[in-house]
């Protein structure tokens, strides 16, 4: 294998890499913007918004 293909089949693998981990990046920041929004929208389960217990009540044993 020559020096020339040799590097243009780094420069490919480098750029494959990169594309991947683009759009990983982007993948995981709808994720994110998906369950920000779900945890801004989150239906009242009848507390009205207050909590009437403490952390220590919950994990209790």
């Amino acid at each position: 294998m020559s020096g020339v293909a040799s590097g243009c089949e780094t420069l490919k693998t480098v750029s494959d890499h990169k594309s991947v981990t683009l759009r990983r990046d982007k993948e995981t920041a709808k994720a994110k913007e998906r369950f920000l929004n779900r945890v801004r929208s989150a239906p009242d389960l009848g507390t009205r918004g207050v909590i009437r217990w403490s952390r220590d009540e919950m994990h209790e044993r």
